[in-house]
């Protein structure tokens, strides 16, 4: 048995089938998980013959997704035959540790929109104004589930799944490496063939964020709340573009729009502000405090394990 170069969240068993072949192939079959579950659920609603998009939308973020992640966590357990805390869906102090996560993501995500506003960035138009509708503040709850669905997914696809299989056989920094990238080519398609390289980068950047979280952590928890809230405060707390998707609800904060004549660079265009260099300082900055924060120190505690 080749002995496991890492054990990011916790002691894997020596049973388990995470053979380096096959944890080299792990990403591609993620990928192909994702884009088949994604495929078909979208086939499932034009054959249904739904026409609104909000709901074919939720329908792919909590169905879609929602699938994804049984389905992983079902391989892992009895394909892989490991526990599912090796690939860091632990429970330990989990409201803490998610309303820290969520809050992150907010603080991270204002942030950035604040500092384009400050660059004239937007305009600003009704306050509030899905607290006047009701449907419009049901479909906001909605799509708070939504997301968290989603972004836990895609945490338990990149930084759980593919993430612990690479770094058992590989050691942590290439499978950073690798999922942070292939967790851009996830939003490639987003809007194909127009591609925003610089949200291309901040989505590498987020997936290295994100990465760092979970190491410190050793938990998804936390990335997968952060993940959720960056997307559901972005376009449903402000009405903008988020990774290219737009979502015509009325915003739970603050109505804003782009304006044209900002730069492409710093308003980030149609891909949102995810596209924006502003974003990329925002993340650049929220590596090197969860870098510098000890947290669960992951080599503290392998450094423990050993000893014992």
């Amino acid at each position: 048995m080749v002995p496991y170069k890492s054990e990011i969240f916790g002691p894997i068993s020596p049973t388990a089938k995470l053979h380096p072949v096959y944890a080299a192939l792990v990403p591609l079959v993620a990928m192909m998980v994702m884009a088949l579950a994604q495929f078909f659920t979208g086939m499932m609603a034009f054959m249904l013959g739904w026409s609104d998009p909000n709901w074919i939308l939720l329908y792919r973020l909590m169905v879609g997704f929602g699938l994804v992640s049984l389905a992983i966590f079902a391989w892992v357990k009895w394909v892989e035959n490991r526990a599912l805390a090796s690939m860091g869906w632990r429970f330990e102090r989990a409201v803490s540790r998610f309303g820290r996560g969520f809050a992150i993501g907010l603080l991270m995500n204002v942030s950035a929109i604040v500092i384009i506003g400050l660059f004239g960035g937007y305009e600003v138009g009704n306050w509030a104004p899905a607290l006047t509708h009701p449907v419009a503040f049901g479909f906001v709850a909605l799509f708070l589930v939504g997301f968290i669905i989603q972004g836990g997914t895609e945490e338990v696809l990149t930084r759980g799944w593919m993430l612990s299989a690479m770094a058992s056989r590989f050691g942590v920094p290439i499978a950073v490496g690798v999922t942070s990238s292939l967790f851009a080519l996830l939003h490639l398609g987003n809007e194909w063939p127009h591609i925003n390289w610089i949200a291309m980068a901040n989505i590498v950047l987020i997936g290295v964020f994100f990465a760092l979280y979970v190491l410190r952590e050793r938990s998804l928890l936390g990335a997968c709340a952060a993940h959720a809230s960056w997307n559901w405060v972005m376009s449903l707390g402000f009405g903008l573009d988020v990774s290219g998707i737009h979502i015509g609800v009325d915003p739970l904060i603050v109505e804003l729009s782009q304006r044209p004549q900002l730069a492409i660079w710093l308003s980030g265009g149609s891909f949102g502000p995810e596209g924006s260099i502003v974003v990329t300082v925002v993340i650049l900055v929220s590596c090197f405090l969860v870098w510098r924060w000890k947290g669960e120190d992951l080599i503290r505690h392998q450094h423990k394990e050993v000893q014992q």
